[in-house]
């Protein structure tokens, strides 16, 4: 009987093989129980856009009216009535404030009584102009007492044009006693309530009217910026503001 025994090379090939895979078989695991990595987030894309942009500068500024208008009492009296609510719009004329009027209505009344009186004297003096006239022709009257007729009645004429500007007059301070609104305009807070006394001493202010449609804007550049907005309004060809 013969025993034949296995080649020892093939044998000791086999048993490294067994241990190559025991010695990886723990790595293995632990490999697989490792949290996956996470997925590349999303991101948006954007491609850029090419066109023309306005370039501004921001300053601070102050408005100013182009027109306001003080209104004040050109006249003495007591103020009875205030005919506006403060803030609001008004029109150009537009009544505001009134003044006790009987004084100048009163002052009125004499002044034109005033030229009736002036123009009757002015009819006396023309009626002995005539007279003296016919008598110089007679030679009833001298040159003297012809003159003195003329000069009369030139006298008489200009008393009836001073009583007459006395009623205009008297027509305008009568006027002043209703205070209206020279333009239209935001009315702002009265400076005076009813029962008050104005005009005493000089015009007494009452409230102001602004208009504010348009209105100025006041503001301060730097002088680089400044020159900077000048040299861009010449290469552009433009007006400069």
């Amino acid at each position: 009987m013969s025993l034949t025994l296995p080649n020892k090379p093939a044998a000791f090939g086999r048993l490294l093989v067994v241990f190559a895979v025991a010695a990886l078989g723990p790595g293995c695991s632990q490999k697989s129980n490792r949290p996956r990595s996470l997925p590349p987030p999303k991101v948006a894309v954007a491609h850029p856009v090419h066109r023309a942009v306005t370039e501004h500068r921001e300053f601070t500024g102050q408005t100013e009216a182009v027109e306001s208008a003080d209104i004040r009492a050109r006249v003495r009296g007591y103020l009875i009535k205030i005919d506006f609510q403060e803030g609001t719009e008004v029109a150009q004329n537009a009544l505001l404030y009134e003044i006790d009027p009987r004084e100048y209505q009163a002052n009125l009344a004499k002044a034109e009584a005033d030229v009736l009186r002036a123009q009757a004297q002015l009819a006396l003096a023309q009626t002995e102009e005539q007279r003296s006239a016919r008598l110089r022709t007679s030679n009833a009257a001298t040159e003297e007492e012809y003159q003195q007729r003329i000069a009369a009645r030139q006298q008489a004429e200009a008393a009836v044009k001073q009583a007459q500007a006395a009623v205009d007059l008297a027509k305008l301070d009568l006027s002043y006693t209703q205070i209206v609104a020279p333009i239209a305009g935001r009315v702002g807070r009265t400076q005076v309530t009813v029962g008050n006394l104005v005009g005493v001493n000089e015009p007494t202010l009452l409230t102001t009217v602004m208009r504010l449609d348009p209105i100025y804007v006041y503001f301060e550049a730097p002088e680089r910026q400044y020159l900077d907005y000048q040299k861009r309004i010449r290469e552009q060809g433009a007006a400069s503001a």
